[in-house]
């Protein structure tokens, strides 16, 4: 399944996705991670530069990072999910 989104797109989060807070200039480690408790609309950053494996988000009034394949288009008009 392909993810590609648009910076500034809204995508969906279903609950208890995993979604981290990492040092400065690297995906090595991490300094916060929380666990969303429901399903979350939220803003398309960018995909990680450092690591592919996540994308960048924008949450509570900062960049989070969550992984890419649990991250959905967002819904809306009927649209499929890809």
């Amino acid at each position: 399944m392909s993810h590609r989104f648009s910076q500034g797109e809204f995508i969906y989060l279903p609950s208890s996705t995993l979604i981290y807070k990492f040092g400065a200039d690297t995906c090595d480690w991490f300094i916060d991670q929380k666990k969303i408790d429901k399903p979350m609309y939220l803003m398309f950053l960018k995909p990680n530069p450092l690591n592919q494996v996540y994308c960048d988000i924008f949450f509570e009034g900062s960049v989070w990072s969550a992984k890419i394949e649990d991250v959905y288009k967002y819904n809306y008009e009927g649209k499929d999910n890809e």
